[in-house]
């Protein structure tokens, strides 16, 4: 059994539109934060290969001289770029390397310290980004340059980007229902004069009426055939009363008739034995009601059996 439902058409058409645009809005909204983390990760991406090409070419003379001091000045210019956390060179040819690292710094926004203090805790995204880029001199292999980005800024990019779309879908949902709500109310309309006249017709059997067709669309064309309904309906009821009011004469009629042939000679047209009981009767209750007299006079036909015998009794 399905249980009947209490909402409004308007209120049903309403929240469809709504749930559509929101799921519209929904894979719009994720499309874009994808695009944004791939946009991100792309830009650090190739903001690391640059840096990693500009290193190695500084790089490549303290390397042939395995000046590893020197490699760690060059690496500390690393120290202008936020982004960059870590930095290491690896010399092939010997066990020689040299290391960069960021020294903690507090967050400077909220966002950056809320993803900061929750990132650890979400184990299956990744936190740091590593670029890998082999310094090569005269095709001769000479160290092996790392470095490693920090990706809480490009999460809190993204998640600036999706607070935006969210904000963004919450306003045009609250746009589109107000919106929705004036144009539903334009166009079923027609159908709530449609509900109110079928209901004021099948209250007081008035099929007379008629529905206004406001448009060429389905619901006027709904408006017509129930207009063609009401006017078959309309026929049929006035048939119907036409047939009733003839089967009624006639049965008065045939009620007048028998009621004549009961108390009236078939032959003659005149009264018979039972309205003169009848009306005997009535004269005996209304002389002993009101003590009077009455005389009831007897007239005798000669020769009267003949016309019995002819046309029977």
């Amino acid at each position: 059994m399905f249980k009947r439902s209490q909402t409004s058409l308007r209120a049903k058409l309403m929240w469809t539109s709504a749930l559509a645009l929101s799921v519209a809005l929904s894979v719009a909204l994720l499309l874009t934060i994808g695009l944004a983390i791939e946009r991100q990760y792309s830009n650090l991406h190739e903001r690391l290969t640059i840096q990693a090409q500009i290193l190695a070419n500084n790089s490549i003379p303290a390397l042939l001289f395995e000046d590893v001091e020197a490699v760690r000045d060059i690496l500390g210019a690393l120290q202008a770029d936020n982004a960059i956390v870590a930095a290491s060179m690896a010399w092939h040819e010997s066990a020689l390397d040299a290391h960069y690292q960021r020294t903690p710094k507090q967050p400077s926004g909220l966002l950056t310290a809320w993803i900061g203090a929750y990132l650890p805790r979400l184990s299956f995204l990744p936190r740091t980004l590593e670029v890998h880029y082999d310094v090569v001199h005269k095709q001769r292999s000479l160290a092996l340059l790392k470095l490693q980005a920090d990706l809480t800024e490009l999460y809190v990019a993204v998640l600036r980007t999706a607070l935006v779309g969210l904000a963004v879908v919450a306003f045009s949902l609250l746009a589109t229902m107000g919106l929705s709500q004036r144009w539903l109310k334009r166009v079923i309309r027609p159908i709530l004069q449609l509900a109110e006249i079928a209901e004021y017709i099948g209250r007081n059997k008035d099929y007379h009426l008629r529905v206004p067709s406001l448009s060429e669309d389905e619901i006027g064309q709904l408006t017509r055939r129930f207009n063609a309904m009401l006017a078959e309906i309309q026929t049929r009821d006035d048939n119907l009363e036409r047939t009733v009011a003839e089967r009624t004469h006639e049965l008065l009629q045939l009620n007048q008739q028998l009621q004549h042939q009961a108390f009236h000679d078939p032959l003659t047209g005149l009264p018979n034995r039972v309205l003169f009981d009848d009306h005997l009767k009535a004269a005996l209750v209304s002389a002993q009601r009101h003590r009077r007299q009455f005389a009831v006079m007897y007239f005798d036909l000669d020769r009267f059996k003949a016309i019995n015998d002819t046309y029977g009794h």
